[in-house]
């Protein structure tokens, strides 16, 4: 996938790195990044997905790479248009190693209830038709298909392991004075 000098994040399944390919001239992915008001490094790359194999989304920090005032990097990594919590780098983990700092992200973790588990990344088995589609679906389904990561850098005071992370059960009301009269949208899985 996208790259620069020092970061680089690819897509590997089967144990082999995906052939990226540069998006064609008419492509309006990342329309919009230039008019933000920091400067960012927008990169775009397609890969060709392999029907129900699974997938794996790979973070490498190269040794040498500037933190600036930041501590860690954040990999934020959405797939399909849906967050999956990503994960961080620490400053000094890059500047402890002569060879960097690489995660393999294979799945989403999720909260069982007892432990934490992984749902594996998996291209599904898709089948598209010639027919006519409406506005509904062009929002339900644009996303499909995509992955996409973005690196911040920040500061964090100590970096929690996700075995120590709190993990927040469903809530099924709130006192009215804690949200301050504020109306909340719930939503459980």
């Amino acid at each position: 996938m996208a790259r620069t000098d020092q970061v680089r994040v690819s897509i590997v399944s089967g144990r082999q790195q995906l052939r990226e390919h540069d998006p064609p001239n008419d492509d309006l992915s990342s329309i919009g990044a230039d008019e933000l008001e920091w400067p960012l490094v927008t990169k775009v790359k397609y890969i060709e997905a392999i029907a129900g194999a699974k997938f794996t989304i790979r973070c490498e920090v190269k040794p040498g790479f500037q933190f600036g005032n930041a501590n860690c990097l954040d990999f934020d990594i959405w797939v399909d248009g849906q967050r999956i919590m990503g994960t961080m780098c620490p400053k000094s983990l890059v500047k402890s190693s002569r060879y960097g700092w690489t995660e393999n992200y294979s799945g989403e973790d999720f909260w069982t209830g007892t432990s934490w588990a992984r749902r594996p990344f998996r291209w599904s088995n898709l089948v598209t038709t010639d027919s006519s589609y409406s506005a509904e679906e062009t929002e339900k389904y644009h996303n499909i298909g995509t992955i996409q990561v973005e690196v911040w850098r920040c500061w964090e005071e100590e970096i929690v392991p996700k075995e120590r992370r709190k993990v927040y059960d469903t809530v099924e009301s709130v006192p009215e004075k804690i949200v301050k009269g504020a109306a909340l949208d719930m939503c459980t899985k």
